[in-house]
């Protein structure tokens, strides 16, 4: 299969330029999306309807030949030759470990979604908003804080299975297959009834480009049109993740039902992540000083202080009698501030190892205050 020369997708998205047709219109865009297509497509789509009419998961003797997939999370492959993974969630709301604000928030937002239907079918809010019966979340934050935990409790809460996009499988190299992968998300989670979750959503919602000079770069604003298109369209659970919400373009945000920051654990949220660590089948585990912890852990996302945990326990197999010690994980806590500090400052260091006075002398200060 021969991918398109970049001269001709240039002149293809020339020549819609030319038809006067705007690349930061939502309207043009979504109008475009059938006239990208060309005799590369035809092709593309008359091979996979050959292949899917042979590979289509409910036929007998596929499923005969296929391992069985584990029965909380089963791939499926679309029409479209798409395959995606429906999961049954991993965490609920109990399991998440949130500051006192962000889970009022979250709180707020499931009662929100528990009366969507209810307003919009009953007090009739659909007369005035047609377009505002998706319930869209976006859950943003620093890395490891819990967004994607956040999202699978949100699915659990309502008794959902959850589909987690990944984008760079929806992206294609060939112009206009974006598009029609994301199509074919909603319409699986449609099908299936489930919570549509994208994370790294920066990548698909961020700012639409003004200036199109490559036909690259109207595949970018076709794709986020046709986003926006089926956000509108939807009825479901659509819940977005990302790092970089300032990346977000404005006619995303103004469709998001529902932003929630999900920051850095707090003082009591770190103690509670502590005590879940310390599990009694870690020797050792009983007897750390879990406020040295708390302490020492400020501005560590909940990931960094699992990084911590597992690699204290590390530490501690080394030894002789391995039993996990506060030392241990002062240590580990140490080296993984001081990575995040390198990379975040675009240092390339190594981590040393504390000596055994340098972590003597930090316990010690500890014990004194």
């Amino acid at each position: 299969m021969d991918t398109p020369h970049p001269q001709d997708t240039a002149q293809e998205a020339n020549r819609l330029i030319e038809q006067g047709l705007d690349p930061m219109s939502d309207e043009d865009i979504i109008d475009t999306v059938s006239i990208v297509s060309n005799e590369r497509d035809s092709h593309l789509s008359a091979n996979r309807e050959e292949h899917a009419a042979k590979s289509v998961v409910e036929q007998p003797a596929a499923a005969a030949s296929a391992e069985p997939a584990p029965a909380d999370s089963e791939k499926k492959k679309t029409e479209s030759g798409m395959q995606f993974n429906l999961s049954t969630p991993l965490y609920s709301l109990d399991d998440v470990v949130l500051n006192a604000e962000t889970r009022e928030k979250l709180e707020t937002l499931l009662t929100i979604i528990r009366k969507h239907d209810f307003i919009y079918s009953t007090w009739g809010l659909e007369e005035v908003d047609p377009g505002g019966r998706c319930v869209s979340v976006n859950f943003y934050g620093p890395p490891g804080t819990g967004k994607t935990m956040c999202a699978m409790a949100l699915a659990h809460t309502f008794g959902k299975k959850i589909i987690d996009v990944d984008y760079a499988e929806l992206e294609s190299k060939y112009v206009g297959d974006t598009g029609k992968n994301i199509e074919a998300a909603f319409r699986f989670a449609r099908e299936h009834d489930a919570v549509l979750f994208f994370d790294e959503a920066d990548s698909i919602l961020g700012k639409r480009m003004s200036l199109v000079t490559q036909a690259t770069d109207h595949a970018v604003n076709t794709s986020r049109a046709v986003m926006l298109k089926q956000l509108d369209h939807y009825d479901g659970i659509v819940v977005f993740a990302t790092n970089l919400a300032e990346n977000f373009d404005k006619a995303f945000s103004r469709r998001i039902l529902s932003h929630i920051e999900v920051g850095l654990p707090d003082a009591p949220s770190r103690r509670i992540l502590w005590q879940k660590f310390m599990m009694p089948t870690v020797p050792g585990s009983s007897e750390v000083d879990l406020q040295q912890l708390v302490d020492a852990s400020a501005g560590m996302s909940g990931g960094d202080m699992k990084n911590a945990f597992v690699k204290a326990c590390s530490l501690a197999c080394l030894e002789e009698q391995p039993r996990l010690s506060t030392s241990h994980l002062l240590e580990t806590i140490a080296h993984v501030k001081k990575a995040n500090h390198d990379v975040s400052s675009g240092e390339i260091a190594s981590v040393r190892p504390l000596s055994n006075d340098e972590i003597n002398a930090l316990i010690s200060g500890k014990q004194n205050h």
